[in-house]
């Protein structure tokens, strides 16, 4: 176990509750003009006296300009997302996602259910669509046990295993959208759930985490590295499709089990994991709405580009020149070959260079007091499948709660220092 030392993750991950904003979130288009797809968020003082009367809160949404009422959609003719919601909307102005500054709790205080996320919404008409989920290799999936404090892994075909984090208070019918996480070198799942806190923010977001558990992955030149992931050059295609199916029979049986958003079905890596995710995103691409990669790439001792089949956006983030493994990983390089690939291909491209090496960069904590990172989720949330092929919210720019060293498009970061630099990498 690494937690204690890789503790950092925590600030990465606990950001991810409070993204959005709405500068440069333009979804009118998106989502059409003069009325959005789910209507108006209820006004604090409406629906309060509505519920105190009627104790009836789908008939007090409603009435009260909610999310099925006439008149005004999320965006309403373009406005920004929540303003007038209680609380704040999910990516509303002074709100955060979804059980940070609003969100809807169900019949029995379930939830709160995400209602106003790209991810939430139905697919436009006509729109792209994700194939279905590819079968089970192990024949009949084996029932999946949620992490809790008796700390369960789940076994799958091939002796692999995983961890599900799904959300707590679940609501009847609830859909859920799914990110794998894929850890460090060093790490291992349990980390990624520990010190990503990925139990605080599947209940904040309303996300099923899949964090995967490595098999190994022996670098063949001659050098006795064990990435954990299998990527570089020297992997067999046999290794590379192993892997792969490993994803193929997590996704199968989750989405057996859970009632999953298959337009919202995300790939998350780090260092190690970040490059087999560069991989991922290229082999299972017909399968994933949107990928961030973290210190990946590639390129160089790393396999090629070779294009995926779904031009899903990407975020990439890197350390800058100083973001070097062993003397054998450049990811200067590397990711930015991963970031000018995707965007020629016409994927959607968010670029991030902070200058702090390979390490995970702190950034502001926010108004509560939380230690924040990158708005991955947020992007995440934000890019459901049925989009365009290079289309985005983030099309005309970013939102305010990015940092300054992020921009649209390959060559868009602008490699600066964050608040901070912590001390450990990945």
């Amino acid at each position: 176990m690494k937690t204690v030392q890789y503790g950092l993750f925590a600030a990465f991950i606990l950001f991810l509750a409070a993204c959005g904003g709405t500068g440069g979130d333009d979804r009118s288009e998106l989502l059409g003009a003069g009325g959005g797809v789910a209507g108006g968020v209820p006004t604090s003082s409406c629906f309060d006296d509505c519920l105190a009367a009627t104790g009836d809160v789908d008939g007090c949404t409603g009435a009260c300009g909610g999310m099925v009422g006439a008149g005004g959609g999320i965006n309403g003719t373009g406005g920004a997302v929540g303003t007038g919601g209680t609380g704040g909307g999910v990516i509303g102005a002074g709100g955060g996602m979804t059980g940070t500054g609003g969100g809807t709790f169900g019949p029995g205080g379930c939830g709160p259910v995400d209602t106003t996320s790209m991810c939430s919404q139905p697919p436009a008409p006509g729109s792209q669509a994700p194939p279905p989920l590819p079968p089970y290799s192990g024949g009949v999936c084996p029932p999946i046990v949620p992490w809790d404090d008796t700390r369960p892994f789940n076994n799958i075909a091939g002796g692999r295993r995983f961890i599900v984090v799904e959300p707590q208070n679940k609501c009847e019918g609830e859909v859920f959208p799914v990110a794998f996480m894929w850890h460090w070198i060093s790490g291992e799942a349990e980390d990624f759930v520990g010190a990503g806190a990925l139990q605080q923010v599947a209940d904040d977001n309303r996300i099923v985490f899949v964090v995967p558990d490595a098999k190994g992955a022996t670098v063949g030149l001659g050098i006795n590295l064990d990435t954990q992931w299998p990527f570089d050059a020297t992997q067999t295609e046999q290794r590379m499709q192993e892997e792969f199916r490993f994803f193929d029979d997590m996704l199968s049986c989750v989405g057996q089990q859970y009632n999953i958003n298959v337009n919202c079905v995300g790939t998350v890596g780090i260092s190690a994991g970040a490059l087999f995710t560069s991989q991922l995103l290229q082999d299972r691409g017909h399968y994933l709405s949107a990928a961030v990669v973290l210190s990946g790439g590639v390129g160089g001792v790393v396999k090629p580009w070779k294009g995926s089949q779904h031009r899903m956006p990407g975020f990439v983030l890197w350390g800058g020149p100083a973001d070097n493994f062993g003397g054998f990983f450049d990811f200067n390089v590397i990711s930015a070959d991963l970031s000018r690939n995707m965007a020629q291909s016409g994927h959607f491209v968010v670029e991030c260079v902070h200058t702090c090496g390979h390490v995970p960069p702190l950034l502001e904590p926010l108004p509560d007091g939380t230690p924040g990172l990158q708005p991955l989720l947020s992007f995440f949330l934000e890019h459901p499948y049925w989009l365009p092929d290079g289309a985005s919210p983030y099309i005309q720019g970013l939102p305010s709660t990015f940092p300054g060293f992020c921009g649209v498009g390959a060559g868009g970061g602008i490699p600066s220092a964050p608040h901070t630099c912590p001390g450990v990498s990945f």
